[in-house]
């Protein structure tokens, strides 16, 4: 049994060994997986920048359609991270323009023009970045302080809750019963 694994190991290693690297060949490579339904870091980061850039409107329209509609808000999102991705890949690939146009050029004065132009850019979207970067923190202290609140109205009704649930187990309950599941209740 031992010989038929590493047997079966060696094939299988030595087909990969053998492929020759897509650049060696000049083909592109094969296309990725098709999309398990989960949404990548990558794509969730965007969905957040996405959202994030919207007025407080918006974004209280989109978390309504969020609660009512589920599936339409989720196609929605998709739309505005698809339209945030496309404006920053623009926005990539025109300051990879500025930057080979820079290297390649001899006139000192208009290389001085091109590096103004591409600190510009670059301060422009790491002020945009600093920007969604405190709104999300300021999300995220509004939330904690909401939980510490909650947190905080458990402790004062402790002994009530310790003893309700001594008394449902000593009539016979579950001592560990499953937990229960949070519902939204529209953060």
């Amino acid at each position: 049994m031992k010989k038929f694994l590493t047997l079966l190991m060696l094939i299988t290693l030595s087909g990969v060994f053998a492929e020759t690297p897509p650049a060696a060949t000049g083909n592109q490579p094969p296309p990725p997986p098709p999309h398990s339904g989960k949404s990548s870091r990558r794509e969730a980061a965007m969905a957040w920048r996405a959202f994030a850039r919207l007025s407080q409107e918006e974004r209280q329209k989109l978390m309504l359609l969020q609660r009512t509609r589920p599936e339409e808000f989720r196609k929605k999102l998709k739309e505005l991270s698809a339209k945030a991705h496309a404006e920053e890949q623009a926005k990539r690939l025109a300051l990879r323009k500025l930057v080979n146009e820079y290297r390649s050029c001899s006139d000192n004065a208009r290389k001085e023009l091109l590096k103004a132009e591409i600190e510009k850019s670059m301060r422009e979207d790491y002020m945009t970045r600093l920007q969604e970067f405190r709104r999300h923190l300021e999300e995220m202290k509004r939330r904690t302080a909401k939980m510490e609140t909650e947190l905080n109205k458990r402790a004062e009704k402790a002994d009530e809750a310790i003893q309700a649930r001594l008394q449902m187990v000593l009539d016979g309950g579950d001592p560990f019963p499953p937990p229960r599941r949070r519902l939204n209740r529209g953060k």
